[in-house]
């Protein structure tokens, strides 16, 4: 009944239509290089962030062969003493007196002692000078060097 009455009294059998505007759908084409170039800057995008982590990376590995490197210098540049004592007693200079004493703590027969390495560093920098002990730390130092440059080239080669 109620739709007998609009259709009666509406103009033109009693629809009254209004025109909406078209809404245009851009061509496929276009959505298509759309989604390509933004799948190319997200894959750009995605690039330099990995190559910047490879950047810091690097950095960092090389900040921390610094201080590895730093490390053996100064563990080598304090180790250097022993080794100038050691080289000495196994060349055979013997400055010092030997040390009279038992074979065993208490008992045994008497023998001669050599002074250890540490005795002989002590008697050594007393008679001569402190530096003797360091002599040669120049050259140790430079043969690292080279040696650590040499041997990371060729690990980096083979």
């Amino acid at each position: 009944m109620c739709a007998g009455f609009i259709n009666q009294h509406a103009p033109e059998n009693g629809i009254r239509r209004v025109e909406m505007p078209q809404i245009q759908d851009p061509p496929m084409q276009e959505l298509e290089e759309l989604a390509i170039q933004m799948a190319n800057l997200d894959h750009l995008r995605q690039r330099s962030i990995r190559e910047m982590n490879k950047a810091l990376q690097k950095q960092h590995d090389l900040e921390l062969d610094r201080a590895e490197e730093t490390m053996a210098l100064i563990a080598m540049a304090s180790v250097h003493p022993i080794t100038v004592v050691r080289a000495l007693i196994q060349f055979g200079y013997e400055p010092f007196p030997s040390l009279l004493g038992r074979k065993y703590s208490i008992f045994g027969v008497h023998v001669d002692f050599l002074p250890n390495i540490f005795s002989y560093m002590r008697q050594l920098t007393r008679i001569k000078k402190f530096s003797t002990i360091f002599e040669g730390l120049d050259s140790a130092i430079c043969i690292h060097i080279i040696g650590g440059t040499v041997d990371e080239y060729m690990w980096k080669v083979f």
